[in-house]
């Protein structure tokens, strides 16, 4: 038997399944009668048995007094096929590890910009519908309107402030693309923001038309609702400098 194929053999025991068992059980022993090793493994048909501990020859022993044990070369076959064992468990270990942590860090960062997405949004809108309900009933005090769109655009501009910061975070490295990215974010909350709160004024207006009751003009509403937007999209580019300048003063 050539050198080659004794390494056919020794690589063909330890791929199969029932070779391995009965390796690593005798291993783990010291030596093994055949009953002990039909017992663990579990085969019921002794001539199964037989022809698999015939094909491990070259790896298992027996001795005179009919038991099993490791020869020279299964030794250090099993002590190289345990090394590997280990070095494949510490490699899924590390890929799992990794991966849970891909997703673990996307899902939060998920989960941040859906919060910045929906407060960017309610804010504004909350207000709005605010105002625009007290204006129906024509009980809103200048005051109370000058506080409920300071809030808004104050939520607004934090939520934006916060955008600038998981966006350099999670995505941006420099401040070019920091920019751009918060400004194509300032752009689309500003579109649904107007969109939404010029179906509140509608709303609004027609209610105001079929009224009874005199009631204040809604026009101070749209004007404030544009005004806002137009200082909300003026800030980002503002809010992105000073967190860069801050970052590289760091």
């Amino acid at each position: 038997m050539t050198e080659t194929d004794d390494y056919d053999l020794i690589f063909a025991a330890l791929k199969n399944p029932i070779r391995r068992q009965i390796l690593q059980f005798i291993e783990q022993k010291g030596e093994a009668s055949f009953t002990d090793i039909q017992n663990v493994i579990g085969i019921t048909d002794t001539g199964l048995l037989s022809y698999h501990l015939k094909e491990l020859n070259l790896l298992v022993e027996q001795s005179s007094r009919g038991k099993y044990a490791l020869s020279e070369i299964g030794q250090t076959s099993m002590t190289l096929f345990n090394k590997v064992e280990k070095e494949q468990a510490r490699t899924r270990k590390i890929v799992q590890k990794e991966v849970d942590n891909y997703i673990s860090a996307h899902f939060k960062a998920s989960v941040i910009l859906a919060a910045l997405i929906l407060g960017s949004f309610c804010i504004p809108l909350s207000a709005d519908i605010l105002v625009s309900v007290q204006t129906i009933i024509n009980t809103l005090p200048l005051w109370q309107f000058i506080v409920l769109q300071l809030a808004a655009f104050s939520g607004a501009v934090l939520c934006l402030a916060l955008f600038v910061w998981y966006d350099r975070r999670y995505h941006s490295k420099t401040q070019k693309t920091n920019l751009i990215h918060t400004t194509l974010f300032a752009v689309v909350m500003s579109l649904i923001v107007l969109l939404t709160g010029y179906s509140t004024y509608n709303f609004t207006q027609a209610t105001i038309e079929i009224s009874p009751i005199p009631t204040a003009s809604n026009e101070i509403l749209l004007i404030t609702m544009i005004l806002r937007t137009v200082a909300y999209l003026a800030t980002a580019p503002l809010i992105v400098y000073a967190f860069n300048k801050k970052a590289k003063n760091r």
